[in-house]
């Protein structure tokens, strides 16, 4: 379909040019000479066509990005050293393949970033690239919620929010991946193959053109230097004995028409070749430059179609995430479960038992809430440190976006492409502010798990001493038992009773201590600013979401 496009490409394809035809053959010193088998001398003229473009066609097949490393030779350059700065070929046409490279490079450059930017965001298996707690949605849903049930519903909703914003960070990176991407690999296709393989065909076809006009030349004169020799031993069968002049003289006479006939031949095809030259840098110029225009307008249309495209999905990813923090209520959060403890409790032994039953279920919902907290601050961390810089786009984004817009001709293409960019210093000022919010949330969500940390320990210290106090205990009842039993009067029995229940005394008044200390801690927790500790993660959170 190419080769139909442009007839000029197809003639460099089909190493067609002057060649085509050609009584020129190869010689061992490297010199083009006359051959006598015409079939042959075409046949290896159109080979030695066809090698000259092998290597500069096997790189414009490439369907996407060109990737050269320090050992690679970058294919641009090679088919420039080859072709050189000596043919006389029209300085438009390396204008235009100067100006068409620089776009494909752009291109390239453009569409690997958003195609790496949605391919990163969907092998985000562990959701660093994106804000989502669900550790604290859990926490508001599982019973361990500690604070009053507005701040756990309002909690709840952040999260949900935020998963919901993370949903349309992802759909909108996927939108780039394949929409834009898309439209900017046709734009880079349409440089490619109708704009910058077309130029150097054209070139490869003046570098055949010329190559086989220099071994015409050089044929002429070969042969004019044979007619020459053969002219001389024409005088010299002429002065020859009579025995030998007749055929001396017909030999000589042979070898003169022959040489005559190539060199007839060698300006024939130096003829042909000059023709050739002239038609290439005439109409066939004319008409690569027509096809790379073409090329380079449709290109750049394609272009303003994957602008378009990133275009909307950012603005559907800001009319998204307007709804999310506007909606109240339309995903709400489940309503907080929270057990609350059942008042005052009697000292006694029964009573007792209820208390560190108690005491055992705050340690559960502190433990939970503990590790909820820890999890949640080590998701902001991941996040900080792997998606807060891309957030607001992917890296570099600026940069190649304001490259592509200066390659691009077309006003409006390059209007769109700027239109796009996020100066540094916005992107810059949005992650600092995300930052400092994340960054509150840290640390809110760093105390609260430090003050359950020491609260599970305080109550983990207690129940050890319950189980103290329940083992001096069976020791007492035990020591009382032996005593009631044994004989009147024994002292050693009596004393050791007694040190028992002292003991028994001082960890019962110690257990009695630890539990008003934990039940005031309770207090503080729930007390605290009207709606419990959990009103410092609520404030910080709800910054974050905005």
């Amino acid at each position: 379909a190419r080769a139909a496009q442009s007839p000029l490409l197809a003639r460099c394809k089909m190493g067609c040019g002057s060649s085509k035809g050609a009584q020129t053959i190869t010689d061992d010193d490297g010199t083009l000479g006359l051959a006598g088998d015409d079939e042959r001398a075409a046949q290896r003229s159109r080979a030695v066509s066809a090698a000259r473009l092998a290597a500069s066609q096997s790189t414009l097949k490439q369907a996407g990005p060109r990737k050269l490393s320090f050992l690679t030779v970058d294919p641009d350059r090679a088919h420039d050293k080859r072709i050189g700065d000596d043919l006389g070929i029209d300085s438009r046409v390396a204008n235009a393949k100067r100006r068409l490279r620089r776009l494909r490079d752009c291109i390239d450059d453009v569409s690997a970033l958003y195609a790496s930017y949605s391919k990163d965001s969907a092998a985000d298996k562990k959701g660093r690239l994106t804000l989502v707690l669900p550790e604290l949605s859990e926490w508001v849903s599982e019973g361990a919620w500690i604070g009053a049930p507005a701040v756990g519903s309002a909690v709840g909703s952040d999260a949900t929010r935020l998963v919901a914003i993370a949903q349309l960070v992802r759909a909108a990176r996927a939108g780039m991946g394949e929409k834009a991407v898309a439209e900017l690999h046709a734009a880079r296709r349409r440089v490619a193959e109708g704009g910058i393989e077309v130029l150097l065909a054209l070139e490869n076809l003046v570098l055949s053109a010329s190559v086989e006009r220099e071994a015409a030349a050089r044929a002429v004169r070969k042969a004019t230097a044979a007619r020459a020799a053969c002219e001389e031993e024409l005088e010299k069968a002429r002065g020859a004995s009579e025995a030998r002049r007749e055929a001396a003289v017909e030999k000589a006479t042979a070898a003169l028409y022959a040489a005559e006939s190539d060199i007839f031949r060698a300006e024939d095809l130096r003829r042909k070749a000059d023709e050739e030259l002239q038609r290439l840098h005439g109409e066939a110029t004319a008409e690569a430059l027509r096809a790379a225009e073409t090329a380079r307008v449709e290109a750049e249309a394609k272009v303003c179609a994957g602008a378009e495209a990133v275009r909307a999905a950012y603005g559907g990813l800001a009319e998204g995430v307007a709804r999310a923090l506007a909606a109240q209520g339309a995903s709400p959060a489940p309503a907080p479960r929270r057990e609350e403890p059942s008042g005052e409790e009697p000292l006694g032994a029964d009573g007792r038992g209820a208390l560190e039953g108690r005491f055992a279920a705050l340690l559960a919902q502190w433990a939970v809430a503990r590790r909820r907290c820890d999890k949640a601050k080590a998701r902001c961390e991941a996040f900080r440190r792997h998606g807060l810089e891309v957030a607001a786009a992917p890296r570099g984004e600026a940069t190649r976006l304001g490259e592509l817009a200066s390659a691009c001709e077309e006003e409006r293409a390059a209007e769109e492409l700027r239109a796009l960019r996020l100066s540094d210093e916005e992107r810059v000022a949005a992650t600092a502010a995300c930052d400092r919010a994340i960054g509150g949330l840290q640390r809110e969500l760093g105390k609260l798990a430090a003050r359950l940390s020491a609260n599970c320990d305080m109550v983990s210290q207690h129940q050890k001493l319950f189980k103290k106090l329940a083992a001096t205990e069976a020791k007492v009842k035990a020591a009382a038992k032996q005593a009631d039993g044994g004989s009147k009067g024994d002292a050693r029995r009596e004393a050791a009773l007694a040190a028992l229940r002292e003991r028994a005394d001082a960890e019962r008044a110690q257990l009695d201590a630890s539990a008003g200390f934990i039940d005031r801690r309770a207090e503080e927790l729930k007390a605290e600013a009207d709606a419990g500790a959990a009103r410092a993660v609520r404030e910080p959170l709800a910054v974050c979401v905005r």
